[in-house]
């Protein structure tokens, strides 16, 4: 069928319908068109032209505007996939126009769970559907292992809500909806994959300055990958042979040196605020040292971490590694952790200045 067009080789909307139409040609002008202007806007998550470019092509399939769609679809990248998520009220919105006779409730909306109903002529039991949806299921769906979203900050009211609203309408009324693309109701997430070092250390600094990305404990710390066939760290320095290894691994906790000094001129901070401070400035020294290592986890996945900057350590007195923490809690005690946060903070100022005093 001839699509109705403005003028020669341009895409238009057809009357009634919001989607684009002419050939494959000057559909593919015309999205490369609205992905350059859309992508600088930066909507819901659509942040460049290819996921522009995306949402242009879904959008056709879903007889929609390639607008329309962007305003009104999440897009998330989790554990590496791509995945598009409709708005809850998007979902309503699309069942009022295509289901007539569509009804909906909301039975129940409290912080750790939501109830729905949707139903349909004749309204009956076959035509009905209640859904809820409790904290427990975004816990065993996996969204509580994301960082920085509406379940690990605390919104788990509006996220009861979406999800309750967004599986009951699916289940009322699938053939309405197949057009639209399932999002997170269809995707379990699982275990979130291990942080990479970066990550890991942007976590424990969002986590020691007080910003928000998710970090709830001291598990969630700075490390770098440990070489392979090397399961006990070593202090990091510009002499490997002059390393000595490190605590045996089956001590519980690594002990401070008899003879390590005392911090000065303030009270010693609880071993909590002495290891975020520490963590503060790991990151500035990564800047500045990128030739050294400061955070290990030895053996890998064990979850334990050391302290191994050979500088740092001589000049505390050891020239051991020192450990941190096992599983989340700190072991390493707050004078040691302290100590060693000075004595690198200091080298850090000093190479901030150049090297001067």
């Amino acid at each position: 069928m001839a699509a109705p067009k403005q003028a020669t080789g341009t895409a238009v909307a057809v009357p009634g319908s919001t989607a684009l139409v002419g050939t494959m040609e000057e559909r593919i002008k015309a999205f490369d068109h609205i992905a350059a202007n859309l992508a600088t806007l930066r909507l819901n998550g659509w942040d460049d032209v290819p996921k522009i470019k995306a949402a242009c092509w879904l959008s056709d399939g879903a007889g929609m505007h390639p607008a329309t769609f962007v305003q009104n679809h999440y897009c998330m990248v989790i554990q590496g996939k791509l995945m598009v998520e409709p708005k809850w009220e998007f979902v309503l919105g699309i069942l009022q126009s295509r289901v007539p006779g569509f009804r909906f409730e909301v039975l129940e909306e409290k912080n750790e769970s939501a109830k729905v109903r949707m139903s349909k002529p004749p309204y009956d039991e076959g035509s009905t559907q209640t859904v809820e949806y409790t904290v427990a299921d975004a816990k065993r769906q996996g969204l509580f292992g994301r960082g920085g979203n509406m379940w690990t900050s605390g919104n788990t009211r509006e996220g009861c809500f979406k999800q309750a609203v967004k599986r009951c309408a699916r289940r009322l009324a699938a053939a309405a909806l197949m057009d639209l693309p399932v999002g997170l109701d269809g995707y379990e997430v699982g275990e979130a994959p291990a942080p990479t070092p970066a990550e890991a250390l942007d976590d424990a600094i969002a986590k020691a300055t007080g910003t928000t990305t998710g970090v709830t404990s001291a598990v969630d710390v700075a490390f770098e990958e440990e070489p392979a066939g090397d399961d006990t760290p070593r202090s990091q320095g510009a002499e490997p042979e002059a390393q000595p290894p490190a605590p045996e691994p089956g001590s519980e906790r690594a002990a401070a040196p008899a003879d390590a000094p005392k911090p000065q001129g303030r009270a010693v901070e609880s071993a909590q605020d002495a290891y975020d401070a520490l963590m503060v400035t790991v990151a500035r020294a990564r800047k500045l040292f990128t030739g050294r290592k400061f955070i290990l986890e030895a053996p890998p996945e064990s979850g334990k971490f050391w302290f191994v900057d050979h500088p740092t350590l001589v000049e505390s007195g050891t020239v051991e590694s020192v450990r941190l923490q096992i599983a989340g809690e700190i072991v390493a005690p707050s004078a040691q952790i302290d100590q060693l946060n000075r004595i690198l903070s200091a080298e850090c100022d000093s190479k901030e200045r150049g090297g001067r005093p």
